[in-house]
């Protein structure tokens, strides 16, 4: 989820070519939260900044729903200010490299 749409098109596509992943890819807070509620995902990446609705709130809202709390979410930002995370939530700084989100992403996913 991120408001850049070429930023979300670049991270699917080193995802998807992999063939382990399936990408839902959202570009607003409010459309990140339905899809996230609609498809539970096994991983979210989440921009700090949206237009509609900061990361951290999302990343807070969908911590309090118990069927959301337990997907691993990471923040994936061009900002390198870390106060205000959520404690275990990481952060990958953009912009990112093909191999970094990949590796990323299976490490997430083993648990």
């Amino acid at each position: 989820m991120d408001d850049n749409v070429g930023m979300t098109t670049l991270c699917r596509r080193f995802l998807e070519q992999t063939g382990r992943y399936v990408v839902r890819e959202e570009n607003s807070g409010q459309q990140a939260v339905a899809t996230a509620r609609n498809f539970q995902p096994h991983l979210i990446y989440l921009d700090r900044k949206l237009p509609d609705k900061d990361g951290l709130e999302i990343a807070i809202e969908l911590r309090a729903d118990p069927q959301m709390k337990a997907i691993p979410i990471v923040f994936l930002t061009g900002s390198v200010e870390r106060s205000g995370l959520i404690e275990g939530v990481p952060l990958l700084s953009k912009p990112i490299r093909g191999e970094e989100l990949v590796r990323n992403a299976e490490e997430m996913m083993q648990g």
